[in-house]
């Protein structure tokens, strides 16, 4: 079960956000984009991602991780970083000096940031109130994985009429059944860093 995340991201993650895409009347190549302004060359999952986004227009639910197009800091502004030092583009600066693309958000404005490597494709986290890059997962296959997951437990807490915040202060229902999901959650064990977030 340990490369289950692994094979969601390759067999099933496109399939699953197809229903909330359209494709693009004029196909942007994100991933020469991102080559080009930040040098390298990236990772497989992170190309195979780009290709996708770059065929089809997101259109993701609010909620979703993958809330929100990929934008790249561009390298032909004027006055870039004057703009920048007045905080229009606070999203530019942790991409420009962190090496970072954002490919999302959450409906609570939490950002979620692709490192930019051949041999990773980590993902980190940018919540503006805690004003730091934190590391979430290892890979975006895990991050895609995660959000399977979050996705299918927001479906079954609102069936179930749970209370997310018990489960959080470690009263676990006992009346429902919830070990497929920890049993997941167990999968991306090592993959994933939860600690130290509100939610």
């Amino acid at each position: 079960m340990i490369g289950e995340y692994k094979t969601y991201y390759k067999n099933g993650f496109f399939n699953d956000i197809l229903k909330d895409v359209g494709k693009r009347s004029k196909p942007v190549d994100l991933t020469r984009i991102a080559q080009n302004v930040f040098g390298v060359e990236l990772s497989e999952p992170a190309q195979k991602y780009l290709k996708f986004i770059s065929s089809h227009n997101p259109n993701f639910e609010i909620g979703q991780f993958f809330a929100h197009e990929p934008s790249l800091p561009e390298n032909d502004r004027e006055n870039v970083f004057k703009q920048m030092l007045t905080g229009k583009y606070s999203n530019d600066i942790n991409q420009i000096f962190t090496g970072c693309i954002a490919i999302g958000a959450d409906s609570g404005g939490q950002m979620y940031y692709l490192q930019l490597d051949k041999n990773k494709s980590e993902i980190y986290l940018y919540a503006p109130d805690v004003d730091e890059l934190k590391y979430l997962a290892g890979s975006l296959e895990a991050f895609a994985y995660l959000n399977r997951i979050y996705e299918d437990w927001m479906d079954f807490e609102y069936e179930n009429d749970i209370d997310s915040d018990e489960i959080i202060n470690g009263r676990i229902p006992t009346k429902i059944d919830i070990t497929p999901f920890q049993k997941k959650l167990k999968a991306l064990q090592g993959y994933v860093n939860l600690s130290g977030f509100e939610d």
